[in-house]
């Protein structure tokens, strides 16, 4: 599947990498409920127990247990057919509270916000020293009437 050629128009390919990385998904998350995660459980306790981690309330409750814990696995991304359309997405969830950025990272390379935010921080510093302008994100406009990119016909202009 990842090395078709998606000859079709964007919503036709993009329906049919969505529909196969549901199966990808599926696996992914059975994966981890029947192997990794028992795993990392299993290491954690016996770390615990040999006092390598300090997990204040771990094996006092339940709930507290459960916290320590809980983990996600995170694995590749689905790739994009359209890049720049599937950040101007990420840009629209986000700014309508749908999602946050430290999961946008997660999903789009598995990085961490914090550590991005901090990263550019550092590089805009740089960049200032240089006397080169900080990078900045793009504009983006995911509501542009006038996009056909998805083999829609333009709208018309309101006047």
């Amino acid at each position: 599947m990842l090395k078709k050629s998606f000859n079709a128009n964007y919503s036709a390919s993009r329906a049919s990498l969505c529909l196969f990385w549901n199966l990808v998904e599926s696996e992914r998350q059975d994966s981890a409920a029947l192997f990794w995660t028992p795993i990392y459980e299993a290491w954690f306790r016996e770390e615990f127990r040999a006092g390598r981690i300090n997990a204040p309330g771990f094996g006092t409750s339940p709930l507290v247990t459960r916290a320590w814990l809980n983990c996600d696995w995170a694995g590749i991304r689905m790739p994009s057919i359209d890049p720049l359309k599937e950040a101007n997405a990420a840009h629209q969830r986000i700014a309508d509270c749908l999602t946050t950025h430290d999961r946008e990272a997660k999903q789009y390379n598995g990085s961490d916000f914090g550590d991005n935010a901090a990263r550019l921080t550092e590089e805009n510093a740089l960049l200032q020293e240089a006397g080169q302008p900080e990078a900045s994100a793009p504009a983006a406009n995911p509501t542009d009437p006038n996009d056909t990119t998805d083999d829609q016909p333009a709208k018309e202009p309101q006047k």
